[in-house]
């Protein structure tokens, strides 16, 4: 009789309940001689807005997932690097004398035939499908995709049979951010794992706060304070998985504000290609092509894609920002201790619209 291995793959970040409960039934309706959890290196089907390194989404799958000595957490996906093409994967554990099945959540499922050679995929393994959501309009489009992967494709399906969880990695990751308590949410070590991590990341940023309490001037410092408060508040609004490293970025980005002009054009000289821009003379900018160079040199832990690139567009931005550049860029103009007449009004308009957003999410989810 052929091994029967499972597949499961997923950015994982973090491993919740709703993940936990699907490798049960996985394991158990498919009676699996071997599930393999596979956290993803890039996802091709989604954007990244998660702040969780390769290396904890690893250790975080294998607290969630030690209860069955069936269970193996893989880095194949991550150790290959780029992209991560289901296709692949599978070519990658095909083998005689095995059966693959590949189990995917509802909205994997409605997209499945714009995978990367989905096909293929289909002919190499049987499609477990597990429902993630309870609404009724969307678990007939469920069943409709699974009648239309039978008859267009003769694929192989099995649709398990296990109890729902309206669960998601991005919900969790808002909780994180807002300090709300994870019980079911999370196994009982992620969430140890999950709050020491923040645990210590309040430390660095307590220090961070010390640091800079020295570097600038008072008036600079609380600048620097109001930015950070600023920046937080967007990020559990607009980006709630960098909450972190958007604080860092605040509490860096004019940290070389009050440095001589030669050492700041120095410090401009200094940092990589990607981070340099020699462009501009003016004294009022100079210092976010200097923050660069210099987090490279003071806070090289810090130093993140995220952190410098925020830190180098605050002034004058560019044409290429992400919407972690744009929160930096934003808090520094609007933060409470601006008084402009504009960055006064700005400020209203755009916490107003946020707000009338988020009522009318809440709104839509008591419906």
């Amino acid at each position: 009789m052929n091994k029967r291995v499972g597949i499961y793959g997923g950015t994982f970040a973090p491993p919740h309940l709703g993940h936990i409960n699907a490798a049960r039934a996985f394991l158990n309706q498919c009676k699996l001689d071997e599930l393999l959890i596979i956290p993803s290196g890039i996802p091709p089907h989604k954007e990244v807005k998660f702040d969780y390194s390769s290396q904890e989404r690893m250790e975080l799958c294998k607290l969630s997932f030690d209860f069955d000595r069936r269970i193996t957490v893989s880095d194949i996906e991550i150790s290959r690097g780029g992209v991560s093409y289901s296709y692949n994967t599978v070519l990658t554990l095909m083998s005689e004398g095995e059966d693959l099945f590949f189990l995917v959540g509802t909205d994997m499922l409605l997209t499945f035939d714009t995978w990367n050679e989905f096909r293929s995929i289909l002919s190499m393994v049987t499609l477990c499908c597990i429902k993630r959501e309870m609404d009724p309009g969307t678990a007939l489009l469920f069943d409709r995709k699974v009648e239309y992967f039978r008859e267009e494709y003769d694929a192989n399906i099995i649709v398990i049979d296990a109890p729902i969880t309206e669960m998601s990695s991005t919900l969790v990751r808002r909780a994180i951010a807002r300090g709300v308590d994870l019980t079911g949410m999370l196994c009982d070590s992620a969430k140890d794992y999950v709050l020491k991590r923040e645990t210590e990341r309040k430390k660095i940023l307590s220090s961070l706060r010390d640091e800079m309490s020295v570097r600038l001037s008072e008036k600079r410092f609380l600048h620097t304070l109001g930015v950070e408060k600023c920046a937080s508040y967007l990020a559990e609004v607009l980006l709630p998985g960098k909450k972190f490293e958007l604080c860092v970025a605040a509490l860096l980005h004019d940290v070389a504000k009050e440095l001589p002009i030669d050492e700041q054009i120095g410090l401009v000289k200094s940092a990589p290609q990607k981070y340099r821009r020699e462009g501009y003379i003016s004294p009022q900018v100079l210092h976010s092509f200097a923050a660069p160079g210099l987090i490279l040199r003071d806070f090289p832990e810090l130093a993140t894609s995220d952190v410098l690139s925020a830190t180098l567009k605050h002034t004058v931005g560019d044409g290429a920002m992400s919407v972690f550049d744009i929160i930096i860029f934003v808090s520094d103009y609007i933060e409470e201790g601006r008084s402009y007449s504009s960055s006064i009004k700005i400020r209203e308009q755009l916490f107003s619209a946020l707000k009338t957003a988020r009522c009318e999410k809440d709104k839509r989810r008591a419906l």
